[in-house]
């Protein structure tokens, strides 16, 4: 490891203390259930083994990164990642008032402008098409009690 600075700014650094995280993270959450056996496994099982899975990567990519340099990471893009982030808690609070149709076109709407491909008349028929594709799967092929239009729409 002859830069300690690139080390840290590698990406498979980066991704494995992600993994890392995320294992340590759902294997804590997981532990509340029971485990089980491997013969009879109880609902904690698949999580946390899946978890423990997901850090030994992170661990192996944490470790291949200071013995192979690799590509740097760059500055992340705040804005991007903040609309993105707003389109989601947009979504989760619109979802009971609006409905699933309103809160999937507001998701899309406020995401889709971070890509370099944007275009209005694509994101909106990308919207509809996913609203209309999330009320046919969700609600009416798996039953699940959203409502497509909600409260405020009378819903």
């Amino acid at each position: 490891m002859a830069d300690a600075k690139a080390y840290f700014r590698s990406k498979d650094f980066i991704s494995g203390i992600f993994f890392i995280a995320f294992g340590a993270t759902f294997f804590a959450l997981g532990r509340g259930y029971a485990m089980g056996t491997d013969r009879n496994m109880g609902p904690g099982y698949f999580p946390s083994m899946l978890s423990v899975i997901l850090a030994i990567i992170g661990v192996a990519l944490v470790v291949r990164a200071a013995f192979k340099p690799g590509a740097q990471t760059e500055m992340p893009a705040f804005g991007k990642l903040a609309a993105i982030s707003a389109g989601v808690v947009v979504f989760g609070l619109a979802l009971r008032p609006l409905g699933l149709v309103p809160a999937i076109l507001a998701l899309v709407l406020i995401s889709a402008p971070v890509s370099v491909k944007f275009r209005w008349r694509t994101a909106l028929l990308l919207a509809v098409g996913l609203a209309i594709g999330c009320a046919l799967l969700f609600v009416k092929l798996l039953g699940l009690s959203i409502p497509i239009f909600g409260s405020l729409f009378g819903g």
